[in-house]
């Protein structure tokens, strides 16, 4: 969640000032994977100045809701042409509606 995301982002401030990296050029991508990661997408998004995007684990996250990789399943499919509104796509689509009010 963003307290993870925040913490991760305290411990590679200490690296930098350690290592004489300059404050803030070390940058995240975080991948969301979870339905719980899904629903807090855009407190995710804005946990952390170094985050750069988000990515979305469609295999895992497919899993830990049906209980085994769906991507590509009816339902869990993206969809080609007119098809659009799968599952899949709908949580792509909360988590760049969410990474882009938060990146400003």
């Amino acid at each position: 969640g963003p307290e993870d995301i925040a913490a991760i982002g305290d411990g590679i401030a200490a690296v930098e000032k350690d290592c004489g990296i300059k404050a803030g050029s070390t940058k995240l991508i975080v991948l969301i994977e979870t339905a719980a990661g899904i629903e807090r997408a855009y407190e995710i998004a804005r946990a952390s100045g170094r985050i750069e995007a988000l990515a979305l684990g469609a295999e895992d996250l497919t899993a830990g809701l049906v209980g085994y990789p769906a991507y590509g399943v009816d339902g869990y499919d993206p969809g080609e042409g007119d098809e659009g509104g799968s599952a899949y796509e709908i949580m792509r689509n909360i988590v760049l509606f969410a990474a882009k009010p938060a990146k400003g």
